[in-house]
């Protein structure tokens, strides 16, 4: 090594040793500064001076009611601890507490009272510091005995409450619940309750054991006094099975077997003379639409209905063997309104009864006057009627679907009304012995909403039918199928004619019911009530020159037809003539003398109604009271088209002489 770099050597080694006595210089500087000084009375640390407390004596405070209180005690005002006492000597870690004495209340007041599931309350005045205090009373828990049970769930009653508790469904083994031992297989009788009537007798108002009864047995007297009645909604929707009634004189009331879907049998036993329904006002309260008044309403699983040898007098409509909830304004092979209401397989009768009887499909017929009343509900395919029949009663085939076909006897003289409505037959032939059509609102009914039906044949017999009257084919489109394809009229019927499917009076000159094609035959006057309505597949139409008057409802309901030329030697126009169609534009003649109220009711679509004279035309009221006649200005079409829509819509329009 040279001399240059020893002397560089031991230079960088002089100065490695500096740096490193300058460094521990530093780090002793830093811990002297740093290094604390000693606390105050630490007898390790002689270098800091001894801490002197500065005591405040503080008082004792005593508890209240509510709020605590604290023994008395020192506190040093410099460091904040606190002692037992003023040399400092007894260190305390916090405020020696007085716990809070508590309300002393001597009597307290019930103020709600507990009940099985909710608190109950009660309160009263403390004696020191006068507050009012509330206490909570728990609730009670409900108080429950034996498994209560019905055909479908069990659960326990409380005693204190009466509410049902626990309920749940049945858990069947073999019949039985495991839980509550009901036994679905055991009958049960019901229990029943009474009711005294005005008139002394009683009325079956229900009955205590209504959940779990099987069948209902109704005693031909009760304390003496003769049982008449059964109450409305008696047994409404409940489990039973069988009925078997024994009193003399049957009246039932509304719904009071309604929808009772276990319901098999009903069985009027010997004793039993008069059957029939409860008769009511009709009310709000009692409207059909809530329920109709048949006893059995939507009873549907009936197979059997029993008569015995006693009985002489049942109600046509006992059964109510079909309700139709007609739709005014729509057509009628609607079936959204029908409501099937009694299904049942058979009637049976004792063969003992004088008066009543069956046939092999267990249709049931008065003897005696050979009326066919009532037929059971599953009936299906053909069936040919005794051929001693003169008389088919009201409903009597009514929503029976599976019906196809009917053959009807040669004697038979009348004919009720819904008598074959909604049911699946596809051909009706009137025998020419028949006199009598049924009518609903004085219109001819007994097929409307046959949907299937294609082929319809009037009998030689039926004869001119006034309005109001039973019998006749007025108005037959109002609830005539639009569906039938073939419409005939016996030759020898003195009163009407068929031609091309129309039936037409039998000079021709009134048009009843008009094909599928909405044909109106030359000659004819005047179109019948409803002749044409509610012919969905016409959509325009001229109207023959030879008619002089469209009748009350003629084309109702025709939605699709948009045009119509009326003939120019047009007197009347009837109510409803053309309501519910689609007519956009109309002209009436110089020859139109009258339009009767609603003619236009629901004619959304008219924009335009020309009069061809329009002078000298009035409106009045229903009733043509000539003191509420008003003049119409008919210049402007698109307002005579709100006037006939609108604003005079029910008004009758009358052409008055000058």
């Amino acid at each position: 090594m040279s001399d240059e770099q020893k002397k560089s050597s031991k230079k960088k080694i002089i100065i490695g040793v500096v740096a490193a006595v300058v460094a521990v210089a530093v780090l002793v500087l830093i811990l002297v500064l740093c290094l604390p000084k000693g606390a105050p009375d630490d007898p390790n640390n002689p270098s800091t001076p001894t801490h002197t407390h500065k005591m405040t004596a503080v008082e004792r405070q005593e508890a209240t009611c509510t709020e605590k209180g604290h023994e008395a005690y020192w506190k040093c005002d410099d460091c904040g601890k606190m002692f037992s006492d003023s040399e400092g000597k007894s260190e305390l870690n916090s405020v020696p507490e007085i716990a809070a004495k508590g309300h002393t209340v001597p009597f307290m007041t019930e103020t709600k009272q507990a009940n099985c599931t909710d608190n109950g309350e009660k309160s009263g005045k403390c004696e020191v510091c006068q507050q009012t205090v509330t206490e909570v009373i728990p609730a009670l828990g409900h108080q429950t005995g034996e498994w209560q049970f019905d055909a479908f769930f069990h659960w326990k009653e409380c005693s204190r409450c009466g509410q049902s508790v626990d309920m749940d469904d049945h858990e069947f083994s073999n019949g039985k619940c495991g839980v509550c031992n009901f036994d679905q297989n055991a009958e049960v009788a019901a229990e029943l309750t009474f009711e005294l009537l005005e008139d002394g007798t009683w009325s079956v108002s229900g009955a205590t054991n209504i959940g779990i009864a099987t069948y209902v047995e109704i005693p031909a007297t009760h304390e003496g006094a003769k049982v008449t009645v059964v109450g409305e909604k008696a047994f409404y929707a409940s489990g039973i099975e069988r009925v078997i009634f024994r009193n003399e004189s049957v009246f039932l009331d509304w719904a009071c077997f309604s929808h009772c879907h276990s319901l098999t049998e009903v069985r009027f036993d010997e004793g039993v003379r008069e059957i029939a329904r409860k008769k009511h006002d009709i009310s709000e309260e009692h409207w059909w639409w809530d329920y109709p008044d048949y006893p059995f309403y939507n009873s549907d699983k009936i197979q059997m209905v029993y008569l015995g040898s006693t009985v002489n007098s049942l109600e046509t409509k006992l059964f109510g063997g079909f309700d139709v909830g007609y739709n005014f304004d729509g057509p009628p092979n609607s079936h959204e309104e029908i409501h099937p209401t009694f299904s049942f397989e058979r009637y049976e009768v004792s063969p003992d009864n004088a008066k009543y009887g069956t046939d092999e499909h267990g249709i049931l017929y008065n003897k005696q006057t050979k009326v066919l009343i009532f037929v059971p509900y599953k009936l299906t395919g053909e069936v040919t009627i005794l051929t001693d029949t003169e008389e088919i009663r009201e409903g009597a085939f009514g929503c029976i679907s599976g019906l196809t076909a009917i053959n009807l006897p040669s004697g038979l003289q009348k004919i009720g009304a819904h008598a074959f409505d909604a049911t699946g037959i596809t051909e009706l032939v009137i025998p020419d012995s028949v006199t009598s059509l049924g009518t609903y609102n004085g219109y001819m009914d007994i097929c409307c909403h046959c949907a299937n039906l294609r082929k319809f044949h009037v009998g030689a017999s039926v004869a001119r039918q006034q309005v109001g009257s039973e019998h006749g084919i007025l108005g037959i489109g109002r609830y005539f199928p639009r569906t039938v394809t073939s419409v005939t009229v016996s030759a020898s019927n003195e009163c009407y004619k068929s031609q091309n499917n129309c039936i037409l009076s039998k000079d021709g000159e009134v048009l009843y019911l008009s094909n599928s094609t909405g044909e109106i035959p030359v000659g004819v006057k005047f179109l019948s009530e409803y002749a044409l309505a509610f012919n969905e597949s016409l959509t325009k139409i001229t109207i023959p020159q030879s008619v002089v008057n469209i009748g009350y409802g003629a084309f109702d309901g025709c939605a699709n037809l948009q045009s119509v030329e009326l003939p120019s030697g047009l007197a009347y126009i009837d109510s409803y003539a053309f309501a519910r169609t689609g007519l956009t534009r109309i002209t009436f003649p110089q020859s139109l003398k009258q339009i009767s109220c609603w003619a236009f009711q629901e004619c959304k679509d008219l924009v335009s109604a020309v009069f061809e004279d329009p002078s000298n035309w009035k409106v009045y009221n229903n009733g043509m009271d000539s003191s509420t006649a008003q003049d119409v200005v008919l210049s402007n079409p698109s307002q005579n088209a709100a006037y006939l829509t609108d604003t005079y819509y029910d008004k009758i329009w009358k052409k008055v002489s000058t």
